[in-house]
């Protein structure tokens, strides 16, 4: 993410603010204040907060402004859409991606979505190929910013919990065997 620059679409005027919605704080906060410190260190004011609180505020009277929706999927699509309409540059990604690779890396992009942003950020040029061939009309808004949840963790220095060498494998365990009961609830 916050290590390439972007161009923002320049068809409507910028205003001074940038909103960072965060859905999860465990999963979100970290690479949001990564982005919010490239964003403050250009020159812009940053609104990070909880995305439903941030949403519910944009339906009234503040300023728009640059809008992050760090996923593309149809529910999110409304609210891309309505944003938009109402003045603010939206950007979109799909975080999400992150663990998928050819065709899979379209599982949380909807139409609408792609159809209503002005711009989306691709985490690599393989993603970008695949989104350019499924959406060829929106070519031209779909550039490689990299991930900011990948600087994070390059950024993470720990120390290992065991000392002899191992490979960790996610098995997303916790999601079949969950305080839901089921992946289905989940």
């Amino acid at each position: 993410g916050h290590r390439r620059g972007i161009s923002i679409p320049t068809m409507r005027t910028l205003q001074s603010v940038v909103y960072l919605p965060c859905e999860l704080k465990a999963r979100d906060l970290a690479s949001r204040l990564a982005i919010a410190t490239h964003v403050v260190g250009n020159g812009y004011p940053v609104i990070l907060g909880q995305q439903w609180s941030i949403f519910t505020n944009l339906k009234r009277e503040v300023p728009p402004g640059c809008i992050l929706f760090t996923t593309a999927n149809a529910f999110q699509a409304g609210q891309i859409s309505r944003l938009r309409a109402s003045g603010c540059i939206v950007l979109v990604s799909d975080q999400e991606a992150l663990p998928f690779i050819g065709v899979g890396l379209l599982a949380n992009v909807a139409p609408e979505a792609m159809a209503a942003c002005d711009l989306f950020l691709a985490q690599s040029e393989a993603h970008k190929g695949v989104l350019m061939a499924a959406y060829p009309e929106a070519a031209d808004k779909i550039t490689v910013v990299g991930s900011p949840r990948l600087d994070v963790l390059e950024a993470t220095r720990t120390e290992r919990p065991l000392a002899v060498p191992y490979i960790l494998f996610n098995t997303n365990f916790a999601l079949v065997n969950s305080i839901w009961g089921s992946e289905e609830k989940a």
